[in-house]
């Protein structure tokens, strides 16, 4: 089974999927410098995934804007 990650601000309950290529690249930098001064960490992405955990994707916001 291949572990998904994400890069999750922990003070927004906000991430972005982790994924292979320059454009995911460019959108997990916009998103860590959304975040300047929060609580970043790579986590599991089932740690994430469920409504219960409070966290949201932002994975195609950030995509849109790289």
């Amino acid at each position: 089974m291949v572990k998904i990650k994400v890069r999750a601000c922990l003070r927004c309950k906000a991430y972005v999927v982790v994924k292979e290529g320059y454009k995911n690249q460019q959108a997990i930098k916009i998103f860590e410098k959304d975040h300047t001064g929060h609580n970043m960490g790579t986590l599991d992405y089932n740690e994430v995934k469920d409504k219960a955990s409070g966290y949201e994707s932002k994975t195609n916001f950030y995509m849109d804007k790289a």
